[in-house]
């Protein structure tokens, strides 16, 4: 099986790939990469908000409901995008 371009490594384990429209899982235990699954954006959006628990995805702060990252990590994100330019 051909190696996959461009996995970034989430686990030991497993890896994944995203293209603006689909995110896809890999296992990549073994010399070769297996896909498990495939998940639209909204899916790994569900997805994370269920393994967040209500927490920002950042530095796991509690925070609203429909939120996935807190103000302060927001404010920090855009501050450095700004220094960066």
């Amino acid at each position: 099986m051909p190696q996959v371009k461009g996995l970034k490594k989430l686990s030991d384990d497993m890896s994944a790939t995203y293209d603006g429209a689909i995110v896809v899982l890999y296992d990549t235990r073994g010399y070769s990469q297996k896909r498990i699954t495939v998940m639209t954006p909204e899916e790994a959006t569900v997805l994370l908000a269920l393994y967040t628990d209500g927490c920002c995805t950042i530095c796991l702060k509690e925070i609203p409901e429909g939120d996935v990252v807190c103000d302060g990590c927001m404010e920090e994100a855009r501050n450095v995008r700004w220094l960066k330019r």
